[in-house]
């Protein structure tokens, strides 16, 4: 009796470790060179499978990105969250934000990097991104108004706007770290974002 290959449905594969797998590839190779050839090789998962998982290409990538900010974003808001004090909310967030160990953070710049530019020309992604960009703002702002209820700071403004000010210091800093600025190391970075953050939030110098 001849064999006969049944069709339907795919086995079942770990969605979320696919598509931290594929991630690692994109970081690797580049997102826009990202094919599912390589993220077959790389998980051992059938390119058939994945295609029925994912749909096209661009598909998977933007699932990719989604699902790295959405990962960083959990991750930074767990560990400042974890902390009373609000300006040691502040210091983490900068800390983190800036100068974790270096494989990570270039894995974690790159990946915001390629969401934001991806997002600029996606419309389902940019629609997303203001959502994320929220979400960010949202996790310092608590920490000021918890700051300035306190006592422990001044600010000149909305809080708001404070909170959206502290976000940029942090991006622009960790941006010329990770594109390589020699004169703006990890720790020197942190240590201006420090002194910057002191003076927007009215506490003066340490």
């Amino acid at each position: 009796m001849t064999d006969v290959k049944r069709k339907g449905r795919p086995p079942a594969h770990d969605r979320e470790e696919l598509l931290r797998q594929a991630r690692a590839v994109a970081v690797e190779r580049g997102f826009d060179a990202l094919r599912f050839g390589d993220v077959a090789d790389a998980t051992g998962v059938p390119v058939s499978s994945l295609q029925y998982a994912f749909g096209t290409r661009d598909d998977l990538v933007r699932e990719v990105l989604r699902a790295g900010v959405a990962e960083e974003l959990a991750r930074l808001r767990a560990a400042v969250e974890c902390e009373v004090d609000p300006w040691t909310r502040i210091e983490t967030f900068i800390r983190l934000g800036i100068s974790i160990d270096d494989d990570e953070r270039r894995e974690g710049w790159l990946l915001w990097m390629e969401y934001w530019r991806a997002a600029s020309r996606d419309s389902a992604l940019r629609e997303d991104s203001s959502g994320v960009a929220r979400g960010w703002r949202l996790l310092v702002r608590r920490a000021v108004d918890d700051g300035v209820t306190a006592g422990d700071f001044a600010i000149d403004g909305p809080s708001e706007e404070v909170a959206a000010s502290l976000v940029a210091l942090v991006d622009g800093l960790s941006l010329q770290v990770e594109v390589g600025d020699n004169r703006m190391r990890s720790a020197r970075a942190t240590r201006a974002a420090m002194r910057s953050a002191r003076k927007i939030l009215g506490m003066g110098s340490p």
